[in-house]
């Protein structure tokens, strides 16, 4: 199974929202939480990172790596910060990206803290894990604690997904 085949299993698992366990008790009301996490992603949105990066890449017969960094303004006032690396070779490839909010408004939430994502991915075998801890203010309200994984696999004739854990003692189809 080819690695597009992958993160197509991966993606329909996140959008089909499987299982996930709710480990520990909601930190914040669902309203919120949904609110929050929409502000979270308008405001990476709407950042528009590209042209504010500093990128550094190289190529060698072995593969590729790239890293990038950079701060820009939110919508609403405050910033967000990343730094991303990435490494890829034939068989397979690697990446983390670290995103930190500081006082960084969208849609009327002012969100704090940080999110950390890594991700694989081999001809076999697609993994992405997610992890951090948001602060919400203004427009929903609360603390945020996340650890999501979702692992998708394949051996030629099938594949498979799952999703585990909670965003805001949630599960993630609670939040849906």
């Amino acid at each position: 199974m080819t690695r597009a085949a992958l993160t197509a299993v991966l993606t329909m698992t996140c959008l089909l929202g499987a299982a996930c366990d709710a480990e520990s008790e909601p930190t914040t009301d669902r309203d919120s939480a949904r609110a929050g996490w929409l502000a979270t992603g308008h405001a990476l949105e709407e950042a528009g990172l590209e042209g504010v990066l500093s990128f550094d890449a190289s190529v060698s017969e072995d593969g590729a790596s790239a890293m990038a960094t950079g701060t820009v303004d939110c919508p609403e006032g405050g910033t967000v910060s990343v730094e991303a690396a990435a490494e890829a070779t034939q068989s397979d490839a690697a990446a983390d990206l670290d995103i930190r909010f500081a006082n960084c408004a969208a849609d009327g939430v002012t969100i704090d803290g940080g999110l950390s994502f890594s991700a694989y991915a081999s001809e076999t075998v697609a993994e992405v894990s997610m992890s951090g801890d948001l602060e919400f203010s203004g427009a929903a309200e609360g603390e945020c604690a996340l650890d999501l994984s979702l692992r998708a696999s394949a051996n030629g004739e099938s594949a498979s997904g799952e999703i585990s854990g909670s965003m805001c003692g949630w599960s993630w189809d609670e939040l849906g």
